[in-house]
């Protein structure tokens, strides 16, 4: 008897497994490529000092809109659901692109959204510079002084790099390439 509940029990065990089955286990068809096709106005001179009393005066640090694509590997392939890329994070560098040396640290934020396999999703006022990165080098001393002190410029060139971060449904994770700009800060 006792055999026979072993028996029975391993049997549904299996039977339960083999019927189960996550969004994990099942192909993707190939996989995805992502990309950011295109951005919105980007600025080019940016004051770090600003209005505090101006409503807008946040969204001179952003851009007011990204397209991400999501590209299949494999363009004659099969494509379905399972290749929708859900994103998660996104991150933002900053290199100095004149004499200088010293950069604000690296911003990374969450974000969601989902990318349909073949499709666009339009991402509206992402910011690039946000308050940590303001109370750095060399945006304090722009504040402060109206010039890097490490340059003696008015005026700070930096190449400010983005890219996004996400995971297809079936779990391969995906990212774009870093897309870059350029933008001037001033006091």
């Amino acid at each position: 008897m006792k055999t026979a509940m072993r028996l029975l029990s391993v049997g549904g065990l299996l039977l339960a497994l083999v019927g189960c089955t996550s969004r994990t286990e099942k192909t993707d068809g190939g996989g995805v490529l992502l990309t950011i096709s295109d951005f919105g106005t980007l600025p080019i001179v940016v004051s770090v000092n600003g209005d505090p009393t101006d409503p807008d005066n946040n969204s001179r640090f952003q851009i007011d809109d990204i397209t991400i694509s999501s590209v299949p590997k494999e363009l004659n392939g099969t494509t379905g659901p399972l290749m929708n890329v859900e994103l998660s994070s996104y991150q933002v560098t900053y290199s100095r692109s004149d004499t200088g040396t010293r950069v604000p640290p690296t911003q990374v934020g969450s974000i969601f959204g989902n990318v349909p396999v073949g499709g666009t999703n339009v991402i509206n006022g992402l910011p690039f510079v946000n308050l940590q990165q303001l109370a750095t080098q060399p945006f304090t001393d722009l504040s402060a002084r109206g010039k890097d002190s490490e340059t003696g410029s008015a005026v700070v060139n930096m190449r400010i790099g983005i890219q996004f971060f996400g995971k297809t449904l079936s779990g391969q994770n995906v990212a774009t390439q870093v897309a870059s700009f350029s933008v001037q800060f001033v006091q």
